[in-house]
């Protein structure tokens, strides 16, 4: 079912200092189908401080339960984004319950899913064909524009209310262009690019606004790297998208940039077989550009974000993609 089930409801408190345990696990099993936990494990590997646990049910059934996490999404809001997207018949996973956990540290939003069939493509592209590779691009390409086909209110993070950050497109990128700027400044002060560089990236920046589009916002997925995208292998080299998964920066958004970070994060995907996929799109006629330019605005925040959270070594490695990029011919 695509609503929530559950409310607020709370249950026992845990000795654990917020973490959910085996037995709020099982409670929390109980409460979503009414079955008991046959095994579980905690994925180390969420970003962002949420806590994920993979559990299988005493039947079998594959559940994934996420706790709140710093800077994403309220699970209310990724389960809003959730339903629309499985409206349209892109393959997510289905919110079986949403509630609390009470612990000692307090209530503990928790959601629990189930879990997608598949594997990661970023696990599944080492051993692939040429074959392969290709026609994941392309069912990737088909699954991201039915994302894209559904329509939302506004632009960036939504609230409880329903409201969106901004109403409207000139709202949007005024505040993207000052932030990025910002951004800039910040890096540049820290001696982490020339003046060259900043130059540079300061003259593109007002056409990077501009290259993500003025049409009407839509359901983005905000983080479309290959770890979210879940593919099976099939008979002549047919791959299927079997899921994307974590919607915890969902947003309403340009297409522009779901495609952007996917070709960052993947950057040996066949660009022709995702066109081919998506459909037409101006960010495919324009050898790269807006997708180089959509690329930059995008470093630039993920480095200048990593900087003031004392991650220097992830802020390098954004710096180094954002000087790549900066350096691009298709710029």
């Amino acid at each position: 079912m695509d609503r929530p089930a559950g409310g607020l409801i709370m249950a026992p408190a845990q000795p654990d200092s917020g973490r959910l345990t085996g037995d709020v696990l099982s409670w929390l099993v109980s409460q979503a189908c009414a079955e008991g936990v046959a095994a579980s494990k905690r994925n180390l590997g969420s970003g962002r401080a949420r806590e994920v646990h993979e559990v299988v049910t005493a039947s079998g059934a594959r559940l994934v339960i996420r706790g709140e996490a710093h800077e994403s999404n309220g699970l209310d809001q990724e389960a809003w984004f959730l339903a629309r997207a499985r409206q349209a018949g892109v393959p997510v996973p289905e919110v079986v319950w949403l509630g609390a956990a009470e612990t000692p540290a307090g209530p503990k939003t928790v959601m629990v899913q189930t879990a997608v069939a598949g594997r990661p493509l970023s696990i599944m592209l080492p051993g692939m064909s040429a074959g392969q590779r290709r026609s994941a691009a392309r069912t990737c390409g088909q699954v991201i524009a039915r994302l894209h086909s559904v329509p939302v209110d506004g632009f960036y993070r939504r609230h409880a209310d329903g409201s969106f950050e901004f109403a409207d497109s000139a709202a949007l990128q005024a505040a993207d262009l000052a932030n990025r700027l910002d951004n800039l400044r910040s890096l540049a002060g820290a001696g982490l690019l020339t003046q060259a560089e900043v130059r540079r990236a300061e003259g593109l920046l007002p056409e990077t606004v501009a290259a993500r589009g003025d049409g009407p916002a839509v359901l983005c997925h905000g983080e479309l790297f290959p770890d979210h995208i879940f593919v099976a292998a099939g008979e002549d080299e047919a791959v299927t998208v079997t899921g994307l998964i974590d919607f915890g920066d969902a947003c309403g958004g340009r297409p522009l940039d779901d495609l952007a970070l996917l070709c960052w994060e993947w950057p040996a995907v066949d660009r022709a077989a995702l066109a081919a996929g998506y459909g037409p799109a101006p960010f495919w006629t324009d050898q790269g550009r807006r997708l180089a330019l959509s690329q930059l605005r995008i470093l630039i925040g993920y480095a200048a974000h990593d900087l003031r959270a004392g991650q220097p070594a992830d802020a390098q490695g954004y710096l180094a993609g954002l000087k790549a990029v900066l350096a691009s011919p298709a710029l």
